[in-house]
Protein backbone atom coordinates (compact mmCIF):
# COMPACT_ATOMS: atom_id res chain seq x y z
CA UNK A 1 0.00 0.00 0.00
CA UNK A 2 3.14 2.72 0.92
CA UNK A 3 4.67 1.85 -2.05
CA UNK A 4 1.53 2.56 -4.25
CA UNK A 5 1.26 5.67 -2.26
CA UNK A 6 4.92 6.40 -3.01
CA UNK A 7 4.34 5.97 -6.63
CA UNK A 8 1.16 7.70 -7.16
CA UNK A 9 3.09 10.69 -5.26
CA UNK A 10 5.96 10.52 -7.38
CA UNK A 11 3.25 10.65 -10.71
CA UNK A 12 1.87 13.57 -8.94
CA UNK A 13 5.02 15.50 -8.43
CA UNK A 14 5.90 14.85 -12.31
CA UNK A 15 2.88 15.44 -13.67
CA UNK A 16 3.54 17.56 -16.99
CA UNK A 17 0.21 17.31 -17.81
CA UNK A 18 -3.27 18.22 -15.47
CA UNK A 19 -4.98 16.22 -18.34
CA UNK A 20 -4.17 12.89 -16.53
CA UNK A 21 -5.78 14.06 -13.46
CA UNK A 22 -8.48 15.65 -15.29
CA UNK A 23 -8.93 11.50 -16.74
CA UNK A 24 -8.63 9.93 -13.60
CA UNK A 25 -11.28 10.39 -11.02
CA UNK A 26 -9.57 8.68 -8.31
CA UNK A 27 -6.47 10.14 -9.03
CA UNK A 28 -7.90 13.78 -8.78
CA UNK A 29 -9.94 12.99 -5.72
CA UNK A 30 -6.22 11.92 -3.97
CA UNK A 31 -4.25 14.93 -5.67
CA UNK A 32 -7.38 17.29 -4.43
CA UNK A 33 -6.87 16.14 -1.07
CA UNK A 34 -3.09 15.96 -0.89
CA UNK A 35 -3.17 19.90 -2.11
CA UNK A 36 -4.14 20.73 1.24
CA UNK A 37 -1.27 19.34 3.03
CA UNK A 38 0.60 20.77 0.98
CA UNK A 39 0.24 24.07 0.42
CA UNK A 40 3.32 25.34 2.32
CA UNK A 41 5.60 22.33 1.53
CA UNK A 42 8.25 22.44 -0.79
CA UNK A 43 8.86 18.72 -0.73
CA UNK A 44 5.82 15.94 -1.04
CA UNK A 45 5.05 14.48 2.09
CA UNK A 46 5.42 10.89 1.29
CA UNK A 47 8.69 10.40 -1.34
CA UNK A 48 10.24 13.68 -0.06
CA UNK A 49 10.65 14.66 -4.19
CA UNK A 50 10.61 18.26 -4.87
CA UNK A 51 7.42 20.39 -6.07
CA UNK A 52 7.96 23.36 -7.75
CA UNK A 53 5.76 26.20 -7.26
CA UNK A 54 4.80 26.27 -10.74
CA UNK A 55 3.44 22.54 -9.87
CA UNK A 56 1.90 24.05 -6.80
CA UNK A 57 0.48 26.98 -9.03
CA UNK A 58 -1.59 24.85 -11.96
CA UNK A 59 -2.94 22.46 -9.06
CA UNK A 60 -4.71 25.09 -7.61
CA UNK A 61 -5.88 26.38 -11.07
CA UNK A 62 -7.34 23.10 -11.48
CA UNK A 63 -9.31 22.88 -8.39
CA UNK A 64 -10.53 26.51 -8.92
CA UNK A 65 -13.62 28.54 -7.24
CA UNK A 66 -15.56 26.94 -10.15
CA UNK A 67 -15.00 22.85 -9.18
CA UNK A 68 -15.60 24.07 -5.39
CA UNK A 69 -18.97 25.45 -6.15
CA UNK A 70 -20.31 22.43 -8.40
CA UNK A 71 -18.72 20.32 -6.10
CA UNK A 72 -20.96 22.51 -3.48
CA UNK A 73 -24.21 21.90 -6.02
CA UNK A 74 -23.81 18.55 -5.93
CA UNK A 75 -23.60 17.87 -2.39
CA UNK A 76 -26.34 19.98 -1.89
CA UNK A 77 -28.39 17.93 -4.45
CA UNK A 78 -27.44 14.84 -2.29
CA UNK A 79 -28.43 16.71 1.13
CA UNK A 80 -31.67 17.20 -0.71
CA UNK A 81 -32.08 13.51 -2.22
CA UNK A 82 -31.25 12.61 1.60
CA UNK A 83 -34.26 15.09 2.64
CA UNK A 84 -36.66 13.47 0.07
CA UNK A 85 -35.60 9.90 1.15
CA UNK A 86 -36.57 10.62 5.06
CA UNK A 87 -39.55 11.92 4.03
CA UNK A 88 -40.54 9.01 2.39
CA UNK A 89 -39.39 6.46 5.09
CA UNK A 90 -41.31 8.52 7.49
CA UNK A 91 -44.67 8.35 5.72
CA UNK A 92 -47.42 6.04 7.13
CA UNK A 93 -50.66 5.49 5.68
CA UNK A 94 -53.42 4.36 8.12
CA UNK A 95 -56.60 2.93 6.93
CA UNK A 96 -58.14 2.26 10.40
CA UNK A 97 -59.99 5.79 10.50
CA UNK A 98 -62.21 4.50 7.28
CA UNK A 99 -65.61 2.74 7.70
CA UNK A 100 -65.25 -1.26 6.73
CA UNK A 101 -66.54 -1.36 3.46
CA UNK A 102 -63.47 0.62 2.30
CA UNK A 103 -61.12 -1.26 3.80
CA UNK A 104 -60.82 -4.34 1.11
CA UNK A 105 -60.16 -1.48 -1.68
CA UNK A 106 -57.99 0.61 1.22
CA UNK A 107 -55.80 -2.39 2.11
CA UNK A 108 -54.59 -2.83 -1.80
CA UNK A 109 -54.06 0.60 -2.06
CA UNK A 110 -51.68 0.46 1.08
CA UNK A 111 -50.21 -2.26 -0.23
CA UNK A 112 -49.10 -0.41 -3.24
CA UNK A 113 -48.17 2.72 -2.29
CA UNK A 114 -45.92 0.67 0.60
CA UNK A 115 -43.73 -0.82 -2.82
CA UNK A 116 -44.17 2.33 -4.67
CA UNK A 117 -42.25 3.73 -1.62
CA UNK A 118 -39.65 1.36 -1.25
CA UNK A 119 -38.54 1.74 -5.27
CA UNK A 120 -39.10 5.12 -5.00
CA UNK A 121 -35.50 5.09 -2.60
CA UNK A 122 -33.77 2.72 -4.51
CA UNK A 123 -33.81 4.80 -7.26
CA UNK A 124 -33.06 8.05 -5.10
CA UNK A 125 -29.75 5.69 -3.64
CA UNK A 126 -29.12 5.35 -7.59
CA UNK A 127 -29.39 9.30 -8.12
CA UNK A 128 -27.12 9.86 -4.90
CA UNK A 129 -24.36 7.15 -6.10
CA UNK A 130 -24.78 8.88 -9.49
CA UNK A 131 -23.97 12.25 -7.69
CA UNK A 132 -21.16 11.02 -5.39
CA UNK A 133 -19.13 9.36 -8.31
CA UNK A 134 -19.85 12.90 -10.35
CA UNK A 135 -18.28 14.64 -7.47
CA UNK A 136 -15.09 12.54 -7.44
CA UNK A 137 -14.85 13.08 -11.55
CA UNK A 138 -15.58 16.46 -12.00
CA UNK A 139 -13.37 15.91 -15.07
CA UNK A 140 -14.87 13.16 -16.44
CA UNK A 141 -17.68 11.99 -18.07
CA UNK A 142 -19.71 9.25 -15.81
CA UNK A 143 -22.06 6.44 -16.85
CA UNK A 144 -25.60 7.70 -16.16
CA UNK A 145 -29.03 5.71 -16.51
CA UNK A 146 -31.74 8.01 -15.16
CA UNK A 147 -33.22 5.52 -12.58
CA UNK A 148 -37.51 4.83 -12.82
CA UNK A 149 -39.23 7.86 -11.35
CA UNK A 150 -42.26 6.41 -9.28
CA UNK A 151 -43.96 9.55 -8.11
CA UNK A 152 -46.69 10.09 -10.94
CA UNK A 153 -47.90 6.37 -9.57
CA UNK A 154 -47.73 7.27 -6.30
CA UNK A 155 -49.62 10.06 -7.13
CA UNK A 156 -51.79 8.56 -8.59
CA UNK A 157 -52.91 6.03 -5.58
CA UNK A 158 -52.81 9.12 -3.48
CA UNK A 159 -55.23 10.54 -5.39
CA UNK A 160 -57.29 6.92 -5.10
CA UNK A 161 -57.06 7.83 -1.22
CA UNK A 162 -58.74 11.27 -1.37
CA UNK A 163 -61.39 9.98 -3.82
CA UNK A 164 -62.12 7.03 -1.08
CA UNK A 165 -61.89 10.02 1.94
CA UNK A 166 -64.45 12.21 -0.15
CA UNK A 167 -66.80 9.17 0.11
CA UNK A 168 -66.09 8.62 3.55
CA UNK A 169 -67.17 12.65 4.48
CA UNK A 170 -69.91 12.20 2.39
CA UNK A 171 -71.20 8.24 3.79
CA UNK A 172 -70.35 10.29 7.23
CA UNK A 173 -72.56 13.25 6.53
CA UNK A 174 -75.32 11.24 5.20
CA UNK A 175 -75.13 8.81 8.79
CA UNK A 176 -75.29 12.22 10.46
CA UNK A 177 -78.49 13.31 8.72
CA UNK A 178 -80.29 9.75 8.92
CA UNK A 179 -79.36 10.10 11.95
CA UNK A 180 -80.90 13.50 13.22
CA UNK A 181 -84.06 12.21 11.16
CA UNK A 182 -84.60 9.11 13.41
CA UNK A 183 -83.98 10.97 16.08
CA UNK A 184 -86.43 13.22 15.42
CA UNK A 185 -89.27 10.32 14.70
CA UNK A 186 -88.54 8.36 17.49
CA UNK A 187 -88.88 11.69 20.01
CA UNK A 188 -91.87 12.29 18.38
CA UNK A 189 -93.20 8.66 18.35
CA UNK A 190 -92.64 9.07 22.39
CA UNK A 191 -94.79 11.98 22.08
CA UNK A 192 -97.65 10.05 20.51
CA UNK A 193 -97.38 7.71 22.82
CA UNK A 194 -97.56 9.96 25.75
CA UNK A 195 -99.86 11.71 24.85
CA UNK A 196 -102.13 8.07 24.36
CA UNK A 197 -101.23 6.95 28.25
CA UNK A 198 -102.25 9.92 29.60
CA UNK A 199 -105.78 10.25 27.11
CA UNK A 200 -104.67 13.64 26.31
CA UNK A 201 -107.46 14.29 23.70
CA UNK A 202 -110.25 13.28 26.28
CA UNK A 203 -108.64 15.48 28.79
CA UNK A 204 -108.70 18.22 26.16
CA UNK A 205 -111.94 17.59 25.39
Amino acid sequence: CLNSLKSTCALWSALSEIDLITTNGTLNKWVEVGLEYHESRATCAFCSNTISAERLESLRQHFDEESQKLKERIQSGIIQINKEKQIIINTSFDISHFYDNFYTELSQIKINISSLLVKQIESLDILISYLEDKKDKLFSTVDFLYPTDYSSEIKKNLDDVNSIRDKHIELTDRLEQDQGTAKNELRLNHIYHFLQDIGYTDLIT
